[in-house]
């Protein structure tokens, strides 16, 4: 026999994460530390496109945004070292997530990467969730006295990015209820759908609001609904495929840990405020995450 069974319980929702793994022999005892654990080849996977959230400078080598602090904390939880020259970091396409992990490309991935049930039924395995974020849509702000809701965007092309990924998915199950439907524009990732939003070649872009709001700011002459377009929140994990329960609770561990220290609170303020935002008095942007933590 097989299988693992792991119950993670965030403080929204309890979701079942099942993975597949070496069963112990009797009398065995677990490992004491996961096998991401001083791993100095450990490979993670993260945006390098989503201001706030991962963004890569390739000129600079350098990094930034909540997933990347996401990731350099558990790799400090792991005792991994890591330089400007190997940080063990590279960009991932929201379409190649899965199987970045499924074919060992990458041992976790760290990048707004959703817990879904289809996910979690192909064997990957999440950790409690570090971001709760509502999908939103974003538009031209010459748009904002047209587009309001979901509902204004019947009939209109609407971007965000691949079949696999969880906005598409909301949208073709709204679509079925909508007449005349979204005409759905499916892109490699959410940058590419905000140049499209600039150039006019779509009416709007839908994905998680933690996402929006970075191209928001970095972007004059756009504006953010700030509407659900669903009700449920994304619940952002790190994937991975767990060999053994240790390797997804040293991850939840590290997770804890950061939320529970205040480092999450700070990576919070300073990536969806602005630079001059004082720390004990955070932007309106911060607190909607701050006022909703995913786990304690």
């Amino acid at each position: 026999m097989r299988p693992w069974w792991w119950i993670v319980v965030s403080s929204t929702l309890a979701i079942v994460l099942i993975s597949c793994g070496q069963a112990p022999t009797a009398g065995s005892k677990p490992p004491a530390h996961s096998r991401f654990y001083q791993n100095s080849n450990l490979r993670i996977g993260s945006h390098g496109d989503q201001p706030g959230i991962g963004l890569y400078d390739f000129k600079t080598n350098d990094w930034s945004g909540l997933d990347v602090d996401v990731a350099y904390y558990v790799m400090g939880k792991l005792r991994i070292t890591f330089t400007r020259d190997n940080n063990h970091l590279h960009p991932v396409q929201t379409a190649d997530r899965d199987d970045h992990l499924l074919k060992s490309i990458d041992n976790l991935i760290i990048a707004s990467y959703s817990i879904t049930d289809g996910r979690i039924n192909k064997g990957i395995t999440f950790s409690i969730p570090y971001l709760l974020s509502f999908q939103d849509i974003l538009i031209r702000e010459s748009d904002k006295n047209k587009i309001k809701s979901v509902e204004d965007l019947r009939a209109r092309d609407v971007c965000t990015t691949s079949p696999a990924s969880t906005p598409y998915q909301h949208l073709d199950a709204l679509n079925k209820k909508f007449s005349p439907k979204m005409i759905l524009d499916p892109q490699a990732s959410i940058a590419l759908c905000v140049d499209r939003l600039l150039a006019g070649a779509t009416d709007a872009v839908v994905t998680d609001n933690a996402i929006l709001y970075g191209h928001e700011a970095a972007n004059s002459g756009l504006y953010l609904v700030n509407t659900k377009v669903w009700d449920r929140p994304e619940q952002y994990g790190i994937g991975m495929i767990a060999k053994t329960p240790t390797d997804a609770t040293e991850i939840n561990n590290a997770i804890r840990d950061m939320i529970k220290d205040g480092t999450w609170a700070k990576s919070i303020v300073a990536n969806f405020c602005p630079k001059n935002t004082p720390p004990d008095h955070p932007c309106d942007l911060a607190q909607t995450f701050l006022r909703n933590p995913p786990t304690g």
